[in-house]
């Protein structure tokens, strides 16, 4: 640390942890014979009233150790995963104020002048940090575990956390710790920063702010996947947070719509990249699926069913202790060993942790225009919506789905004007037939739960069996949309003239 204005690039993999596992990590071998530090960290973190540093992605703190006041300002780093890297300035302040002028170090001139003069207290952070320095792959990682609470007003969290941060050497060494730390003790990456947290308990939003890096035709594969796969790995450790602690049925149904898009991506590395992510990776990530997907339909359930029903009151609170019971499993599910080695594995991937991979310098555009082809071609083939039965139906949604999210993720190999304007054309009759094709399931799936839960008569009774003339509107719908898809030109032919 320098007494002077210090930019450095913090790299470093944080972790959550149940309090009770910190004496089991610490029992770990890798701390045999290395002595340990302790200190009481106290921090202050400011910000404008309407969070301006906040939401330029900055934190500010001010942070006492001792007798020693840091100034940080810390922000997040341009495209990848948003976990590994971020820029830091750190500032030795000797009266213990913050020091605005320091600040120009770091923000823009047009920002700076935005918060000058407006920033408070937003909350205040207390922990207890233990810290060891261990040899690794070559370098020297910092392993700290920090154990308190962050304050905000009248509202504060505890605090368990453990980070493995570089001090020398290459971020390979994070990972190799981090995977042996995991075969002793439940640790699961911490997206959110303490920053993010005190945001969140202040009252504000906080959001994944991983984001891919723009694809080009001249990506690799490799290239391309890892910059797919990071942001998304951050967006499931974010909504993962949420439902582990709160049982929003919202928070539910957007961590099931990432893992299905973590599911999609991990298909199209399969097909691009073979070889290149182990095939057990898709395991956790369907068992946690599958498991949300219990209490999604529970949710679905009783957000359909009128409440106050006397004739259905027995059967209400059944379904209640039902959703909670597959909440629990579900979260069972996010808190295995094999789901938190998944996501460790994937960000190790985005990362380029784990060496070479065979073929992924290649162009990531022809194998991408082959693998959107095998997609379209699942729907292509088939008959009009109204010419197949509820489960045929079902399939072509899926096919529709999976078509849709190859199509957000790829369509930026191939960025003609042309290409361009087909993609977006392919994407909205996409939505279109799903929206008609879900509509319908939806309404499949009330009946069909509500004949489990309550009994057909009941069911009926309260409106949940299907209209014939909604869905026969719901079908003409899908019926119309299927005929504008099955017209519209492909987009990953655009730009290649052979190929039309």
């Amino acid at each position: 640390m320098k007494d002077d204005a210090d930019k450095a690039i913090e790299t470093e993999l944080k972790f959550a942890i149940d309090a009770a596992d910190l004496p089991a990590l610490r029992a770990h071998p890798m701390f045999a014979g290395v002595a340990d530090t302790r200190q009481l960290l106290e921090a202050t973190y400011f910000d404008t009233p309407d969070c301006l540093l906040h939401e330029a992605g900055f934190s500010l703190r001010l942070r006492r150790s001792g007798d020693t006041v840091v100034q940080t300002l810390k922000g997040k780093r341009p495209g990848g995963s948003g976990f590994l890297s971020r820029d830091e300035h750190e500032h030795v302040v000797a009266d213990g104020a913050l020091d605005e002028q320091a600040l120009a170090e770091g923000l823009s001139p047009d920002l700076l002048h935005r918060v000058r003069g407006r920033l408070e207290p937003r909350f205040t952070m207390a922990v207890t940090r233990c810290a060891w320095r261990i040899e690794a792959a070559g370098g020297v990682v910092e392993i700290s575990t920090d154990e308190g609470r962050i304050t905000a007003g009248e509202r504060s969290e505890p605090i368990a956390e453990v980070e493995f941060e570089i001090v020398s050497g290459e971020p390979a060494a994070l990972f190799a710790l981090a995977r042996s730390a995991l075969s002793a003790v439940p640790l699961h990456l911490q997206p959110l920063a303490k920053s993010d947290r005190g945001h969140r308990l202040a009252g504000g939003k906080v959001e994944a702010a991983g984001s891919a890096l723009p694809l080009g035709p001249d990506a690799t594969t490799v290239s391309a996947m890892r910059s797919l796969i990071g942001p998304l790995v951050l967006a499931i450790a974010v909504e993962r947070s949420t439902v582990m602690t709160d049982s929003d049925a919202e928070a539910i149904h957007r961590l099931r719509v990432l893992l299905r898009k973590q599911r999609t991506l991990l298909e199209l590395a399969d097909a691009m990249l073979p070889g290149a992510l182990k095939p057990r990776l898709s395991d956790a990530i369907h068992e946690a699926f599958k498991k949300l997907g219990e209490a999604r339909d529970l949710d679905i359930l009783q957000a359909i069913l009128p409440v106050n029903q006397t004739q259905a009151a027995d059967e209400l609170v059944a379904i209640a202790r039902a959703r909670n019971t597959a909440l629990l499993g579900a979260r069972g599910a996010l808190a295995s060993r094999a789901f938190a080695e998944t996501m460790l594995d994937l960000l190790a991937f985005a990362e380029g942790i784990d060496g070479d991979v065979a073929d992924g310098e290649a162009p990531a555009q022809s194998s991408a225009a082959a693998v959107i082809d095998a997609r379209w071609g699942g729907i292509a083939g088939s008959r009009r919506p109204s010419r197949l039965s509820a489960g045929r139906r079902h399939k072509l949604r899926i096919h529709a789905k999976r078509l849709r999210d190859a199509t957000e993720f790829l369509a930026g190999l191939f960025p003609d004007e042309q290409a361009d304007k087909r993609a977006q054309k392919l994407l909205g009759t996409l939505r279109d037939l799903q929206d008609a094709l879900g509509g319908l399931n939806d309404r499949d799936n009330a009946w069909r739960l509500g004949k489990a839960w309550l009994g057909k008569p009941l069911a009926a009774a309260l409106g949940l069996k299907p209209v014939r003339r909604a869905e026969k509107a719901a079908i003409r719908d899908a019926d119309d949309a299927f005929r504008r898809l099955k017209k519209r030109k492909p987009f990953w032919r655009a730009a290649r003239p052979s190929a039309q």
